[in-house]
């Protein structure tokens, strides 16, 4: 490994040692969200100029959020579930740009009834063995739950087939049933029914020529029985005639209890506890549960059990709708006041012109500024725009007259909606975000051809002659420089150039280290 590519590595170490100790700093802001235990609970907002947009589970900011005061008891960390809709729910709080102040927001995910069938039959078939009913069980938790929605959603006789699918019944109207009342008929021919309903049918196939002429009603016999009776009408030579087919209840006992229904089969008409039902599974079954209207309470309280399983809240998230937000229309912002020192003109609140020195009043200036944020709010969005009332009193302080003056402005930013730029798009030049990969393919060589030559290193001088000085009328030796030149060619020398050529052995030779 060269000392370069080693060098390199460091970096990289040293860089994914600063990002990973962002994540966890990250992650540990987003799992601690108040109100909740998992940063999958936490609702996200990203800020755009003057524009918040919230979501769940979508990339940014986690927001502080609670399901305290949403008016549901059914909570699943810090989110409820909605008990007049399909639905979860948080309160967000959310932060208005840069404007340092936030807003308390109802955040509402709208949830697809069918993912929510879909959960309810993949929570019974974890808790339920194949085969058989499941009605009537002692089963609890969320699939008790969840068996008590789809009962309350019309169906019945829930079981799971041999093949691990949930089959239910449900009231099919295509099938003709009639209730019964406990008691015979009198049909055509001095037959006997079991309900008011066929006995009529009777006088129907007997009479094929008669045509219906209004609806059937009920009535009471002379002797205070009841009778069922339904108007027809026949046409002879351009004459219409009216009759009256009428079937009178009898004292006989029906073998179809009363509060039972006769229902009509394969095997011709029976009596079922139920109306006439046909049954569903798989897809069709859920469908048929988003089908129906209602939100009942057990639906949420089955809704809040599935929430807090991850594989079964995937399913509810699957096709939910997008954030819906609702809060105040407006919240107050920042405040300042400020006061000084001016002149006016004497006897008035008006300042004098610049420059004036001499004939004012003394006077004093406060101006209070107040802004206020005023909300819309547009599904996951609300945007926000800043009025500013600026009050400007001025005193006469002679004369103490007062003069208030109110100015009001608002701004409006139009932020364009783009996404956040990351920290390599905002620095691309920055070292964290540098291409330290290797080159790929051959690298390119060449090769030098490099001489030296040894050259005499102190050139061509010559040692500086000897100082002499006239002391006492005699020219005396003062400094010996033929003396000092020996030692240092003798012995400096050598030595000097034995370092230069360590020196340049190793900058011309490669370094090589062991990974």
């Amino acid at each position: 490994m060269t000392y370069g590519k080693r060098y390199r590595i460091a970096i990289r170490l040293a860089l994914c040692a600063t990002a990973l100790g962002g994540l966890s700093l990250a992650w540990a802001s987003s799992s601690g969200s108040p109100g909740g235990s998992s940063a999958y609970d936490a609702f996200r907002a990203k800020v755009a100029g003057n524009k918040t947009t919230v979501g769940y589970g979508s990339n940014g900011t986690p927001v502080v959020t609670s399901s305290a005061g949403l008016g549901t008891p059914h909570v699943a960390g810090n989110v409820g579930i909605d008990t007049a809709s399909p639905a979860v729910k948080t309160t967000a709080t959310l932060p208005l740009g840069n404007t340092g102040k936030t807003v308390d927001t109802v955040a509402k995910m709208p949830l697809n009834k069918g993912s929510v069938a879909r959960g309810m039959v993949d929570a019974i078939k974890k808790a339920v063995p194949i085969g058989g009913s499941i009605v009537g069980g002692a089963i609890g938790g969320v699939a008790g739950s969840a068996i008590s929605a789809l009962l309350d959603y019309g169906l019945s006789g829930l079981r799971l087939d041999d093949d691990g699918n949930l089959v239910g019944e449900y009231e099919d109207e295509s099938i003709p049933s009639y209730p019964s009342d406990g008691r015979l008929w009198s049909g055509s021919k001095n037959t006997t029914h079991l309900t008011a309903e066929l006995a009529m049918d009777s006088w129907r196939r007997d009479n094929p020529t008669y045509k219906e002429d209004g609806a059937c009603y009920s009535d009471v016999q002379s002797n205070g029985r009841p009778s069922f009776k339904c108007p027809y009408y026949y046409t002879y030579w351009g004459t219409k005639y009216e009759v009256v087919f009428t079937t009178n209840q009898l004292l006989n006992v029906s073998s179809c209890a009363a509060g039972m229904y006769v229902v009509q089969s394969d095997d011709g008409w029976i009596c079922s506890p139920t109306s006439g039902r046909g049954q569903l599974t798989g897809q069709a079954l859920e469908d048929w549960i988003a089908s129906r209207s209602g939100w009942p309470t057990s639906a949420a309280r089955a809704t809040a059990g599935m929430w807090e399983d991850a594989s079964l809240r995937d399913i509810l998230t699957a096709d939910a709708g997008p954030v819906e937000l609702t809060g105040p229309a407006s919240v107050p912002g920042a405040q300042t006041t400020t006061q000084e020192p001016v002149k006016l003109a004497p006897g008035t609140t008006t300042e004098a012109a610049p420059g004036t020195t001499t004939g004012t009043d003394s006077g004093t200036k406060e101006t209070t500024k107040v802004q206020t944020h005023d909300l819309t709010y547009d599904g996951p969005n609300v945007t926000y725009k800043t009025t500013v009332t600026t009050v400007t009193n001025i005193t006469n302080n002679v004369t103490n007259q007062t003069n208030i003056e109110t100015k009001t402005e608002t701004t409006e930013k139009d932020a364009p909606d783009e996404p956040e730029k990351d920290d390599c798009e905002k620095r691309p030049d920055s070292l964290m975000c540098a291409d330290l990969d290797s080159p790929q393919g051959e690298i390119p060589r060449k090769t030098f051809n490099v001489s030296y030559n040894v050259e005499d290193s102190f050139g061509n001088g010559s040692c500086p002659a000897d100082v002499y000085s006239m002391v006492g009328g005699k020219n005396m030796l003062i400094y010996d420089w033929q003396q000092t030149c020996g030692y240092i060619s003798s012995y400096f020398r050598p030595v000097l150039l034995l370092v230069a050529a360590f020196a340049a052995m190793m900058i011309l030779m490669p370094g090589r280290a062991d990974a």
